[in-house]
């Protein structure tokens, strides 16, 4: 069995995991494959283009192809854990995940996939914790009810406002955890049109939702996510009652008693 096929099994073994029950058949095999074979050549030739981590990828494809990727339920978790076992494979991963964005080009036929990396300009200087001082209630009401809320220990409590958030021990991650068992750059959270969702970003020690090893996973409330053993509790919200017993923090730094 060639890299290809075990990539090919590894995300149809993901994917018949999924919570989601999404559905696996040969037209989702070849659009994968297309997708890895592509990928994996413009590493190949572009070994670096991952370094510093783009905030984006436009992947660009067929018309016929991106209308078949559409047709796919979930069909950007599928990309992404594609993605994923992809730079994994040739050790090639960024420090942070892309976003991933279907473009059609109709200069392409069936089969062909371009890749082209946009540069990260967003300004990710750390500017440390900060502790909010606003009763609970104040909080809940100004932020995204569609959010959702990490509850780390018994008394630490993030709300998720952002589209993207990154989780790692190094300090220019969103959400800093200063314990030697998590990675300097460990998982993300993202908010998809599904849901909010939660993707291992190429950790030493993995990532778990409920004690299960996980590329990517759709995140329910209750949910735990272990960061190599260090827990981290997912709430939406409505679960808020868990949070006037916790202190409200805009960032966190410094968790674990540990230095980075």
């Amino acid at each position: 069995m060639n890299q290809l096929d075990q990539i090919e099994n590894r995300i149809k073994e993901i994917i018949e995991k999924s919570s989601d029950l999404l559905p696996w058949t040969d037209h989702t095999a070849i659009l994968v494959r297309h997708f890895c074979e592509s990928l994996r050549q413009f590493l190949i030739e572009n070994p670096d283009c991952l370094h510093p981590s783009p905030s984006l990828i436009r992947v660009y494809t067929s018309p016929e192809e991106l209308k078949q990727w559409q047709q796919l339920q979930a069909w950007q978790k599928i990309m992404l854990d594609a993605f994923i076992e992809t730079v994994v494979e040739l050790n090639c991963k960024p420090d942070l995940l892309p976003e991933l964005v279907l473009t059609a080009r109709n200069s392409l036929q069936i089969g062909e996939v371009l890749f082209v990396v946009e540069e990260n300009n967003t300004n990710h200087e750390k500017t440390g914790a900060v502790i909010l001082s606003k009763p609970v209630a104040s909080l809940q009401q100004k932020s995204n009810p569609d959010s959702g809320w990490i509850l780390i220990n018994q008394d630490k409590a993030i709300p998720l406002e952002k589209p993207v958030s990154n989780i790692g021990r190094k300090n220019t991650n969103d959400i800093v955890i200063s314990d030697l068992r998590v990675s300097r750059f460990h998982a993300q959270i993202r908010k998809t049109k599904d849901g909010v969702m939660v993707f291992d970003v190429g950790s030493s020690g993995g990532t778990f939702v409920n004690s299960e090893r996980i590329t990517s996973r759709l995140l329910k409330s209750g949910d735990v996510i272990s960061l190599a053993g260090y827990s981290l509790i997912f709430t939406n919200e409505n679960d808020q009652e868990q949070l006037p017993e916790r202190e409200i923090t805009s960032d966190l730094t410094n968790l674990g008693g540990v230095n980075p």
